[in-house]
């Protein structure tokens, strides 16, 4: 039996591809905090934009280690974020070969919803922890300090949970065939020869006896 995706499935593998391209722009941008500070509090020193892996102050920017300065808030973010782009490559593939026919994208909408959710987890436990763990030279952080990249990356859950729905219902049957029960085939044979003249000479009744036989071999192919 064959599978066809439909406009549906189609729909969610365009959306979950947008979903990667936006989780991929969230992941390299330097603007997931940007701390707000009184312009008198700034110096060359101070953590103006910081991103996953690359934290930026007024004078350069340098990279963010994963044993030395990440801290639990990245390094939680990195790891969860790091299994979702694993399991979007997979996701993408069987997409791919659903739409050639050879795979069922319903597999690939159960992941992209699982994806969702662990983006969703990354996002939480990045403002859980920020907010918790994490000073300032002016105190804790407020939702100011939240910039475009982290926004997008809640963005990015939000739209594979519904690629995910969309590519749950995208699959449609073809060659579907019907089958017959043997008990029926009997019954429309036995109305045909019952429905037969009856007055059927001894070549006839040669023939009808082949065709009883014939009838019979069909019924136990069925």
């Amino acid at each position: 039996m064959a599978n066809k995706v439909n406009y549906a499935g189609i729909a969610g593998f365009v959306v979950a591809l947008c979903g990667t391209v936006l989780l991929a722009l969230s992941m390299s941008t330097i603007y997931w905090r940007s701390p707000k500070f009184e312009s008198d509090r700034i110096s060359d020193e101070t953590e103006v934009n910081t991103g996953l892996f690359v934290t930026c102050t007024v004078e350069s920017c340098t990279n963010i280690g994963w044993l030395t300065n990440a801290g639990a808030t990245l390094t939680t973010t990195r790891v969860l974020l790091l299994v979702a782009c694993v399991l979007i490559i997979i996701s993408l593939i069987i997409g791919v070969i659903a739409l050639c026919g050879h795979a069922d994208i319903v597999t690939k909408g159960a992941m992209d919803i699982v994806i969702g959710i662990i983006i969703l987890s990354a996002c939480s436990a990045y403002t859980g922890l920020t907010i918790t763990l994490d000073r300032y030279q002016d105190g804790k952080p407020s939702a100011r300090d939240f910039n475009w990249g982290f926004y997008l990356c809640w963005i990015s859950c939000a739209v594979f949970i519904i690629a995910g729905v969309f590519e749950v219902k995208g699959e449609q049957e073809i060659g579907k065939k019907s089958k017959i029960h043997p008990a029926s085939i009997q019954q429309q044979l036995k109305w045909t020869r019952t429905n037969q003249p009856s007055n059927i000479s001894g070549s006839s009744a040669s023939a009808e006896q082949t065709r009883s036989i014939q009838d019979d071999q069909i019924i136990s192919a069925a």
